[in-house]
């Protein structure tokens, strides 16, 4: 999960990590309606002059991806931990979504997306454990 506090050495290699968080299509299309929505009311508060507002457009985007993350994908967004390459991971896979390319994403990285996923696995079962035995 995002919460592991992994280090990544530039965007080519968080890519295959940010995908492994986003494998239910529910969530992805939760963040893909955020991002819409950010965009759309971005375009608004410009055409009316009121640019100073736009930083807001960021909190749908951030609202439903977390929607997806809890709901759907059942993780911590990597949003927590990793803010920028975050960003980047959103905007990447909101474009990739709309040329049709991220399932091929998918394909490609496959191998990277399983062995993330099985650490991931890892580490919520030892949290698990820890509070199981804590409580």
């Amino acid at each position: 999960m995002a919460d592991d506090k992994r280090e990544f050495a530039s965007f080519e290699e968080f890519w295959p990590f940010y995908l492994s968080e986003h494998l239910h299509p529910t969530s992805r299309a939760w963040h893909f309606a955020g991002i819409t929505t950010g965009i759309v009311i971005g375009v608004v508060f410009l055409a009316t002059g009121r640019w100073y507002l736009v930083p807001l457009t960021l909190v749908p985007g951030y609202l439903f991806a977390w929607v997806g993350h809890f709901g759907y994908e059942k993780n911590i967004p990597a949003s927590f931990s990793q803010p920028w390459l975050s960003l980047l991971g959103d905007l990447n896979m909101y474009w990739r979504t709309l040329s049709g390319r991220i399932g091929q994403d998918y394909i490609t990285h496959h191998a990277a997306i399983q062995r993330y996923a099985e650490v991931q696995q890892r580490l919520k079962a030892e949290r698990a454990a820890r509070l199981y035995s804590q409580g």
